[in-house]
C-alpha cells in the first residue's frame, strides 16, 4: 500500500526506466524555491548567481546516476531563439539560459556518469 499523498511518485523499481526532461533553473539567488519560473524579477532582489545552476544540474545528474536512469535533458530558452546559440559569457540579462559555468559542470558530469571520453555540448 502506498502512503497517502504519493500520487505521481514512481516506485524505485520503475525510476531506472525514466529520463529526466526539461530540467532547468534560473541562475539567480532564490531560484531554488521557484525552479519552475523563468527569470525572477526584480533582478535587484534575485541576484545573478551561476552557482545556482551548477548546483541544480549537479544534483540532478548525480540523482540520475544513483538511480541508473536512462538520461537527462537540459532546458534553456536559447532553444526557441533563431540562432539557438548557447551563451559563451555569463549573462545577467538571460539568467534562465544555461550559463557558462553550468555548461562546464554538465560536461564534467556527463563524463563522470557515462565514463565517456571528452565531449562537447551539441547545439542544434
Amino acid at each position: 500500500m502506498e502512503p497517502s499523498g504519493s500520487e505521481g511518485v514512481l516506485p524505485v523499481s520503475t525510476i531506472s526506466k525514466v529520463t529526466i526532461d526539461e530540467i532547468g533553473i534560473a541562475g539567480q539567488d532564490g531560484a531554488n524555491a521557484q525552479p519552475h519560473r523563468g527569470a525572477l524579477n526584480p533582478p535587484s532582489t534575485y541576484l545573478f548567481n551561476q552557482a545556482i545552476q551548477v548546483n541544480w544540474f549537479t544534483a540532478a545528474c548525480l540523482f540520475m546516476k544513483q538511480h541508473r536512469m536512462r538520461g537527462i535533458y537540459y532546458w534553456g530558452p536559447w532553444l526557441s531563439t533563431s540562432d539557438r546559440a548557447m551563451l559563451t559569457t555569463p549573462s545577467h540579462s538571460k539568467p534562465s539560459d544555461i550559463q557558462p559555468l553550468a555548461q562546464r559542470a554538465i560536461r564534467c558530469l556527463i563524463l563522470l556518469v557515462f565514463q565517456l571520453p571528452k565531449i562537447r555540448l551539441m547545439q542544434s
